[in-house]
This record gives C-alpha cells, structure tokens and sequence, in this order.
C-alpha cells in the first residue's frame, strides 16, 4: 500500500512538475501581462485552467487552455471571445469567472463565466460606457460574490477607483472607492479556502504612493492597513482550516530601491510585521497561497530571471529559493487559487523570434525529508527515514545552538498535529521521532504532513508521507 501511494505521488510530480511545458502561442506583447490580474486557475480536482490574449484579423482576442491533471493533457487553445487584460477567477463550486477589457476605443470592463471553461455566457459590461475604464482585477469570497476592481478615466482628468460585484448573476450598485490623480496599480485578494467574506485590496497611485485597505463585499466599511511608498503591490490571505481568529495577511511590494518589503498581518491581534528582503533591482513580484503558521511561496523576476522564493515569514527573515528560470522570460502568472498546499503553478511568456510561446510549470513548495538534507548548511541540517512511513520516522537535527529546536507535526491545512519530544541528544545531535500520532495518540490518516523545526536561528519545514496501516 505505500509503494502504491508512493508511486501515484510519484506519476503526479512526473506529469505537473520539474519541467516547463509549452501550452500556447501568442503574437501579442502583453499576452500574460499585468501580475495581478491572475490568469491562471485550479479547481478542486487540480485542473488548471489559463487564459491569454492573442490577436486575429487585427483584433485582440481571449484564448484558453486547460490541464487534465490525471492524463498530463493539455487543450488545444480554444478562442473565447474578443477583448485583452483578462483575469480569471474561480469559486468555491469550481464557476470560472473572466473580467477583461473590452476592443473599443472607450475600453469597457466586461465580464462573462463558465462551469466548464467551454461554454461561455453573454458578456455583460460592469463599467460606465461614456469612460474609459481599464485594469480589472477579482477575486470570488464564500458566500460566491466576485469581487471586481477596476481604474476608470474621469472627464476631469482624475481617476477612480471602481467596486462592484457579480452574485448568481445580480449585480450590484458601482462604487467609487477613492479618486486620485492617477491610479497605477491594484491588488485583490479574498480567502484562499473561501471562509469568510473580508476583502483586502491595494492601491499604487500618484506616482510610488501605496495603500492597503480592508473591507467586506458591501464596503461597509473601510480600513486602511498600511500606508507607504512603493509598487508592485501583491495579498495572500488564509486561515487555519475551520478557525476563525487565526487569520492571517501576507503582503509584498517593492520600496524605492526596487527591494522586496513583506508585510506580516496578524489580524486578530492587529499587529503588522515589516522586512525588507535582500533581493534587490526587482522587477516584478507575484504571490502565491499563504500556508498558515508555515509561510508562502512568490515568484520574483529580475534582471532576466524568473524565481521561485518560499518565505518562512518577517520573524527569522528565512527564504528558500526553490527553482529558476533563466530563458528570459516575461510576464509571469501565478495560480492563486484554489489553495494548493503541496504546490505552485505559474505560466509566463518567451519571445520566440515571431511571437511569443506561453510556458507552464509546476513546483513544489517544500523540500522532502530525506536522509540527507539538502539545504544542509555548515551550522544546520534536518534528516530523516524512512520517508514515506508506515510505524515511525526517525528525525536527526545537527545545529550550533545551545538550545534545542522546536519541532512540531503540522496537516496540510496548516493545523497543529503534535509537539515532538527529543528521543537522544548529544554535542549538538538532537533525535526526534514520530509514529503518525497526534497530541492525544490517535493516529491520523495517511498523507502528507510538514515536520516544522523552529530555533533561534532556524525556520524551516520538510515533507513527510504517513500510511496508516
């Protein structure tokens, strides 16, 4: 039984994962363009869905693609209608939302779904038609609002910045957030696993002035969270599974310097944590799912170069570099939902001398436990075996420090499984072992779990797969 498991978590990685995937053509420039307005989308049976613009007879138009994640297929590119900026949203029951600009010369917000990304509705236009209005970004919260902010052009040469949203089809009344001189950017994010309604969005306007705000789907109220000079404004909210009070903000953004600052939320307790990373000369940020008590993942691109960072948070300032891309690629994407605990998805462009090829890759957020660590450093390493497991893992910390590390047992939902006592320790070797237990001795069900080591120094996570027998 656990080789068989073993083996299906093998075929998965081998078909999604390690390796780009062409999976379009494009003869426009700013096919995935815009790193918040995500283009990229997985339902809860981990089909992922893409959208892109490409041009035909002279006009711009929206294609997608989709992956049977069980087959490693991808489609054919299907033409869904005419417009450009597209972004894609998904909720809960797996609906796929597209707001996008539509081809006049007074650009119009539109917005059109799916429940099969085939067979798509009338497109209904959400904005003023008199005003040019541009850059839609949404996102869907649980009671299945979809969000939507846009930029609209006013005759007096401001901008504003337009709410509504879409439930079973009603829309609601426009609102006008805030008006400013000019408005650059915006940031949209609701619940990863679709519990509550709160919504968090930013602002890039009059030059580097940034702003992030709070809200609910009504606006019925609005508070302001950060107030600071930057761009590239990026949210990832989420929750440990079915608690409310532990919610959790991640937010990234880019300083003068073009470095990455990230922003610790704790909602709860109304505190906000800042760092400034080390990464510097940015280009473009995009952020993925927040992991509850562990960290998220982002994508970076800079100076040519595509990255994928997992931050362990502002407290220790711990960051992984997980895999790069050096082709000079362009205009990257990430999946923010559904929440996916094991993995990201991301597409982005790559001129091809005619036009532009459209590359996907899957990558997986945390490093397996292994006998030997691969991060291992000169004052710090994890190893353990066997891994998977079907009675107990054996786990061997070596560190430096005076004091033990605290290791923890984590779910795949972020949730607390058991406290790990220290078996052996001797000059610096502490042993820890686990049997599939939680804190109470029950055994939990087969799957994956995060082993978590927390030290003065050290932050850091490894992946381990249980079968209960």
């Amino acid at each position: 039984m656990i080789l068989r498991i073993f083996f299906i978590w093998i075929f998965f990685i081998s078909i999604t994962g390690n390796s780009q995937t062409l999976i379009g053509t494009s003869y426009s420039p700013d096919a995935t363009a815009n790193h918040n307005q995500r283009k990229i989308v997985r339902d809860s049976a981990e089909k992922i869905f893409v959208v892109f613009v490409d041009t035909f007879n002279l006009e711009n138009v929206i294609k997608g693609v989709w992956l049977n994640i069980e087959t490693g297929d991808w489609s054919s590119e299907l033409m869904i209608c005419s417009g450009f900026n597209p972004t894609i949203s998904i909720s809960e029951e797996g609906t796929k939302h597209l707001v996008y600009e539509s081809n006049d010369s007074l650009t119009r917000i539109m917005y059109i779904n799916s429940e099969n990304f085939i067979d798509w509705g009338t497109p209904v236009e959400l904005s003023n038609s008199l005003l040019v209005s541009r850059l839609p970004v949404a996102d869907v919260d649980s009671s299945g609002n979809l969000n939507i902010l846009w930029i609209q052009e006013n005759e007096d040469m401001t901008e504003s910045l337009i709410y509504r949203n879409v439930l079973n089809g009603t829309l609601s009344d426009p609102i006008t957030v805030t008006t400013k001189s000019e408005i650059i950017d915006i940031a949209i994010a609701n619940h990863l696993d679709y519990y509550d309604d709160n919504l968090y969005f930013a602002i890039q306007f009059d030059g580097d002035s940034l702003h992030f705000f709070r809200t609910d789907n009504a606006f019925s109220f609005l508070d302001t969270l950060i107030e600071d000079k930057g761009s590239m404004p990026g949210i990832t909210y989420n929750s440990v599974a079915g608690g409310y009070g532990d919610e959790s903000l991640r937010v990234l953004y880019l300083n003068s310097s073009s470095q990455i600052v990230e922003g610790e939320i704790l909602t709860y307790y109304d505190e906000i944590f800042f760092e400034t990373m080390a990464y510097e000369n940015v280009d473009v940020i995009c952020v993925d799912d927040l992991i509850p008590c562990i960290g998220y993942s982002f994508i970076m691109l800079k100076s040519g170069v595509l990255y994928h960072v997992f931050s362990y948070g502002t407290d220790l300032g711990l960051r992984y570099e997980l895999d790069t891309i050096d082709s000079n690629p362009i205009n990257p994407s990430i999946a923010y939902k559904r929440f996916s605990f094991d993995c990201i998805d991301y597409i982005w462009m790559e001129d091809n001398g005619d036009g532009y090829n459209i590359f996907y890759k899957r990558d997986e957020k945390h490093i397996w436990l292994g006998v030997k660590d691969v991060k291992e450093t000169d004052v710090f390493s994890i190893s353990g075996y066997p891994n998977p497991f079907t009675d107990k893992i054996n786990i061997e910390i070596r560190t430096d420090e005076k004091n033990h590390p605290v290791v923890k047992v984590m779910n795949t939902s972020g949730q607390y499984i058991r406290l790990l006592d220290i078996r052996l320790t001797h000059e610096g070797k502490y042993c820890y072992e686990w049997d599939g237990t939680d804190q109470k001795g029950k055994k939990v069900d087969s799957g994956t779990y995060i082993i978590t080591c927390l030290s003065e120094k050290i932050k850091t996570s490894r992946k381990v797969l249980f079968v209960n027998k």
